[in-house]
């Protein structure tokens, strides 16, 4: 499976940064991304860039100050830095594809 890289790094990024996967029934796992309401733009592109990489409705969470833009899939085969504990305790790698 190839994947586009500019969408790919930039959710890669996010995730990292601003998001977080989160586990739900049947083995659906969610990637989560906040945004600042200040930047509808910036919003935007998350949401293309989650839908060039997985073609799938992304949703839009309204909370205090941000929106939550969020898809389900498969991510942790597509962020093989996704694990157990806080990001910033876990060793963070790329791995060859």
């Amino acid at each position: 499976m190839t994947l586009p890289q500019a969408p790919y790094t930039y959710l890669l990024g996010l995730y990292l940064g601003d998001g977080h996967i989160a586990s739900h029934a049947r083995g659906v796992y969610r990637l989560r991304i906040y945004c600042a309401n200040a930047y509808p733009e910036l919003i935007r592109h998350r949401e293309d860039a989650i839908g060039e990489i997985i073609a799938t409705k992304v949703s839009r969470v309204a909370c205090v100050g941000c929106t939550q833009v969020a898809s389900s899939k498969h991510w942790p085969c597509l962020f093989p830095q996704h694990g157990p504990g806080r990001k910033h305790e876990r060793r963070i790698e790329l791995f060859p594809w």
